[in-house]
């Protein structure tokens, strides 16, 4: 027997070893505050390499670069999919994405219908996310440092958009931003729209009559509905105006406008009102900076977000409002 599959063997066996530990709950008499401490970090995965303001590599990390150096892409694919440990799974898949993206496509791709919730951290704070989710934001979260090809983040889109639990993952809502218009997506774009409200944003794109109607219907929701019923429908109105900032929403879009910046609160339309460039959306953007400067109502989450969207999203007409508006003032 070769001494990588040694090694590789050692290493599944101590991943399982600490599944077991975790869910048994057994320690010995002797074990110190360091173990107990490493068997605390199985439980939630590491997305960042170092940990202790950066003066220590994650053991999850030292794990991903074990399998690296000394596993197969087939051994890889097996710790990846069937480990009982969905915290190995990832860290095994890790390790696959560093050594073959293209084999990661294909796994993150055969699953994608895995919605299992699990444990992130990302060294400042912790979240639940889906092992699909997780998979997709290590392999298109920075595409240059996967080396995942276009093609396989078209195909992983795909998969996406078709996946039966599509309505259940986080990066749908992004997929639904950057969907490009086709006819042969809106059938099933408006399929999605009975289970994910999210879908109006790529629906938008289409331009047709049906999805203005429900549009101008859903701002005049926010606009008389108490704040806790429409606070759902906000961002995914706003982002479906800013990839289609028609005409027909001005009146209804400005009413919501003037009720957000009475009450207060961080959503406001700026990269909506950003993509309309035009006067009217100037002063009612200045209006909403004014009204919540003098409230002193959330007036820097306000201010912060503008100068967010504008750089995003840079339109000339706008930059007056930088500097009456700038956020040093309140930092």
């Amino acid at each position: 027997m070769s001494k990588r599959v040694i090694i590789v063997g050692l290493l599944a066996i101590t991943l399982q070893g600490c599944h077991n530990n975790a869910k048994t709950g057994s320690s010995s008499s002797g074990q110190t505050d360091k173990t107990t401490q490493a068997e605390r970090v199985e439980r939630t995965f590491h997305r960042i390499r170092t940990i202790r303001a950066g003066k220590e590599v994650s053991p999850q990390w030292i794990k991903s670069d074990s399998l690296y150096a000394h596993a197969s892409v087939a051994e890889l694919i097996q710790l990846a999919s069937k480990h009982e440990n969905y915290i190995e799974r990832l860290i095994a898949f890790r390790a696959l994405l560093m050594k073959d993206p293209h084999e990661a496509a294909n796994l993150a791709i055969s699953e994608v219908d895995d919605i299992t919730l699990v444990c992130t951290s990302d060294g400042f704070c912790g979240q639940a996310e889906s092992v699909t989710d997780i998979r997709i934001s290590m392999m298109l979260g920075n595409r240059v440092r996967s080396k995942v090809t276009i093609e396989d983040s078209i195909r992983i889109d795909s998969a996406v958009l078709y996946s039966v639990n599509s309505s259940k993952l986080n990066y749908t809502y992004k997929l639904y931003q950057e969907l490009p218009v086709k006819p042969e997506y809106e059938c099933h774009l408006r399929q999605l729209y009975k289970q994910d409200k999210r879908a109006l944003i790529a629906l938008a794109r289409y331009h047709k009559e049906q999805d203005k109607q429900e549009i101008i219907r859903l701002l005049s929701k926010i606009e008389h509905d108490k704040a806790f019923d429409y606070r759902d429908t906000v961002p995914i109105v706003f982002d479906a105006i800013a990839v289609w900032p028609s005409a027909s929403f001005k009146v209804p879009i400005q009413h919501v406008c003037k009720r957000l910046a009475n009450e207060g609160g961080v959503l406001f339309p700026f990269e909506a009102l950003i993509n309309y460039n035009t006067r009217w959306s100037y002063n009612v953007i200045d209006q909403a900076l004014s009204t919540s400067k003098k409230k002193n109502k959330d007036y820097f989450s306000y201010c912060w977000h503008f100068h967010l969207a504008l750089e995003q999203n840079p339109h000339p007409l706008y930059k007056p409002l930088l500097k009456k508006y700038p956020l040093h003032e309140y930092k």
